[in-house]
């Protein structure tokens, strides 16, 4: 099942006005209907695909997922504050939660490796130098 037949089944009235709105005389058979809207975005491009993402009957799922990505993209960017009317919802504020301990996890372990590869590097300069001392009073006996 293509978009085109999904939303010509799930909301005809909607799909039926994008086909209008591109000059074209919508069938109330929904098969006809996705063929037509299939075709206006074939000939249209991107415009149609817009307005089919409004009549999209999962609209709210788009938009909720919309909503995650940019609090996300506002989280990351240090900017605790939310912007641009996305509600402030408990999911939404666990969501962040996890999002700001996961990377404060990140950097932790960031620095506990530098630190670890610091540490190895000196013990093998020492270890290194040991044994350049060790072979040189072996040479001189």
């Amino acid at each position: 099942m293509t978009i085109y037949d999904y939303c010509a089944h799930k909301n005809p009235h909607g799909s039926a006005k994008v086909v209008a709105s591109f000059g074209m005389r919508p069938i109330k058979d929904v098969d006809e209907l996705a063929k037509q809207l299939a075709f206006c975005a074939k000939r249209n491009g991107g415009e149609v695909l817009r307005r089919i993402v409004l009549i999209h009957p999962d609209r709210a799922l788009f938009e909720h997922e919309r909503q995650l990505k940019e609090a996300k993209k506002l989280s990351a960017s240090g900017n605790e504050e939310i912007r641009h009317g996305l509600p402030e919802s408990d999911a939404l504020k666990q969501e962040l939660e996890k999002e700001k301990l996961a990377q404060q996890e990140r950097e932790r372990l960031s620095q506990k490796s530098e630190s670890e590869s610091k540490l190895l590097s000196q013990n093998n300069l020492i270890i290194g130098g040991v044994i350049v001392l060790g072979l040189a009073l072996i040479m001189k006996k």
